[in-house]
């Protein structure tokens, strides 16, 4: 009997019901790799300036901090890799709530995660992609991925999203994706 393939999904975040923000001096210290350069407590104050607290909560940073609730549910799964947490706050104006950050270590690049043959490439030899494709192989064993070099993208298991449903995780949709082997041939 064939194994079953694991379900994928990418998350996005519902901005217009919860979104916080940063100082402008500060909005690029999550740029790309400058994550790795942040201490796990994060100093600067993110205010919420729209909506309400959400579990998967959107900034305009393009990246989304992960409540309390949702940090433990990756962490339930995710055992296959180390994420290191880096601790934000955000202020509505009357309380302050903690967040999280989700950051590999060692740094996780879209290729060890994408079919190569699959992924439609903008630009080969920048490794720019217009639409990127799960590779199997490479996520059998992991149930959260961000990958964050083109765009930011955030996916979770089959697994995991029922977990997030079943615990009523607020501020997220979800897109079921399709996953190929790494040397699918495009036709």
């Amino acid at each position: 009997m064939a194994k079953r393939k694991k379900s994928w999904f990418s998350l996005f975040s519902i901005y217009d019901i919860g979104m916080a923000r940063i100082d402008a001096e500060y909005e690029y210290d999550f740029d790309g790799m400058k994550i790795y350069d942040l201490p796990l407590k994060y100093p600067h104050v993110f205010t919420l300036i729209d909506g309400e607290f959400q579990d998967y909560l959107y900034t305009f940073m393009t990246l989304s901090a992960f409540s309390p609730r949702l940090k433990e549910i990756i962490e339930k799964y995710e055992t296959s890799l180390k994420i290191e947490w880096i601790e934000i706050k955000v202020d509505d104006g009357e309380i302050k709530r903690t967040y999280y950050i989700p950051r590999f270590v060692p740094v996780q690049y879209q290729w060890d995660v994408l079919s190569r043959g699959a992924t439609k490439m903008e630009d080969a030899e920048e490794d720019e992609f217009v639409a990127p494709f799960l590779c199997e192989e490479k996520v059998a064993d992991r149930h959260f991925i961000r990958m964050f070099e083109n765009r930011l993208i955030d996916y979770v298991s089959g697994e995991v999203k029922r977990e997030m449903v079943k615990a009523n995780i607020t501020g997220v949709e979800y897109q079921k994706v399709r996953t190929y082997p790494d040397d699918f041939v495009r036709e």
